[in-house]
This record gives C-alpha cells, sequence and structure tokens, in this order.
C-alpha cells in the first residue's frame, strides 16, 4: 500500500511538472495590420535634391537693395499615381528660418549678406512649414506638378563676404 501511495504521489507529481513545462511553451502572437489610402508618388531624385545656385557675385549684392532678389533657380515636384476623391496636392517645405528674416533659410555656410529663400512659381516667399501647392491637379489621372524657386537674397547693408551659401529643408508630400 505504501508503494502505491509513492507510485501515486510520483505519477501526480510527473502530471504536475508535465503541466508547467507546457505551460511554458504557450504564448500568444499578435497581428496587426492596417487598411490605408494609396499615396501620391514623387521620385526620389526630386524629394532628394540639390538645387544650386551660381553666379552669385559679391559686386551683385552690394548693387541690390536689402531683401531683392540677387539669383534664382526654378525647380520641380512631378507627383503621380494619386488615389481617387483628392483634391489637390503640394510640397511643404520645413526648414531653420534665418534670423534677420523668418521667410529665408538660415545659411550654415560662409558666406555673408545673401541667404536663400523658397518661392512659389510667382516669387511668393513661403515662410517654414508653409505649402506650395500644384495649381493643375488633374483629378483623373491624380497627377500634377508643382512648381517652386529657391532664389538668393541680400542680407542686411554690411559688405558682403564671399564663402558658401549652405541651407537644407525638408520637403514632404501633402494631400488634401
Amino acid at each position: 500500500m505504501k508503494m502505491n501511495k509513492t507510485l501515486i504521489a510520483s505519477i501526480f507529481t510527473t502530471v504536475l511538472l508535465s503541466q508547467s513545462v507546457m505551460a511554458n511553451n504557450t504564448g500568444t502572437v499578435t497581428f496587426a495590420g492596417a487598411i490605408t489610402e494609396q499615396a501620391c508618388t514623387v521620385p526620389s531624385n526630386q524629394m532628394n535634391q540639390q538645387i544650386d545656385i551660381t553666379g552669385i557675385t559679391p559686386e551683385s549684392l552690394i548693387a541690390a537693395d536689402e531683401d531683392e532678389s540677387v539669383a534664382e533657380r526654378a525647380f520641380t515636384f512631378n507627383v503621380t499615381d494619386c488615389p481617387a476623391g483628392l483634391t489637390n496636392v503640394g510640397i511643404k517645405f520645413d526648414y531653420n528660418p534665418d534670423s534677420s528674416n523668418n521667410q529665408y533659410l538660415s545659411n550654415s555656410g560662409t558666406a555673408t549678406g545673401v541667404a536663400f529663400g523658397i518661392t512659389d512659381k510667382n516669387n511668393v516667399l513661403k515662410n517654414t512649414s508653409e505649402v506650395i501647392n500644384a495649381d493643375n491637379y488633374d483629378g483623373t489621372t491624380g497627377t500634377a506638378t508643382v512648381e517652386a524657386k529657391l532664389r538668393a537674397y541680400r542680407v542686411g547693408t554690411a559688405a558682403p563676404e564671399t564663402g558658401t551659401v549652405e541651407s537644407t529643408a525638408t520637403v514632404t508630400l501633402i494631400t488634401n
């Protein structure tokens, strides 16, 4: 009888141990997904590009009035594959503003007396986080072209110094 009690106790302990081992071999995996609208597309070489303005001279800056543009370069963003239901698209520019004028981009280069500004195709300066909208959005084809300009402006009245003009803006495609 003592042997039966020991055998029963051993079997009971084995069952308890195997259940606790089995409990450690189970778990929960959570799966998630999302249903999202189709996004518009802009070529990566337009979303990540370098726009150069050449030919800015100290003489052209000295001859210009303060806040006058002395050079410019147009650039575009070709938007395609937009889903139905949109009314327009645009590009938002985020940048650190210059201390002399918050519509100019901060110059991290070595030149003085000049700063860059971003405008729409009609030369209207844009503040940081402002959007330049396309004026030709076609909802049927889901396409548009956003036209912008980088302009160099005379800053201050002190004599300009030669060097580099370097600024950066983060661009984001905006849909509405």
